[in-house]
């Protein structure tokens, strides 16, 4: 290292030292590392298609049918409008199946005025 003349001479020395010491390039097996390398995977394993972690089998995700033509358009929308429907057709039965609302006190409701002439 080369020496600056304008350092004092406890600086020079103490510079020398941490240059010789060894310490300065050795990390603690648990320290964390700026730049971390990964390990090199098994050969074996990067090759094989990743099994989802779930208990059951579950279906593989398909791409987003894209309508082609006028009748794909038209059966998309039907579709679109049967499930509609049916989600329409649950809410009534949940709204049937929920007690009805008791009646508003008339204290509440507006009371309707008679029609005067002017």
């Amino acid at each position: 290292m080369p020496q600056n003349p304008g350092m004092s001479p406890a600086v020079q020395q103490a510079m020398q030292k941490r240059s010789g010491s060894p310490a300065l390039g050795q990390v603690s097996p648990g320290a964390p590392m700026a730049n971390p390398v990964p390990q090199p995977g098994n050969p074996s394993s990067v090759n094989q298609a990743s099994a989802p972690s779930g208990q059951g089998a579950e279906a593989p995700v398909m791409p987003k049918f894209e309508p082609q033509n006028r009748k794909d358009l038209i059966t998309m929308a039907l579709i679109e409008q049967l499930k509609n429907d049916n989600k329409l057709d649950k809410e009534k039965m949940e709204m049937a199946k929920q007690p009805s609302p008791e009646p508003a006190q008339a204290s509440v409701a507006p009371q309707p005025q008679p029609n005067r002439r002017i």
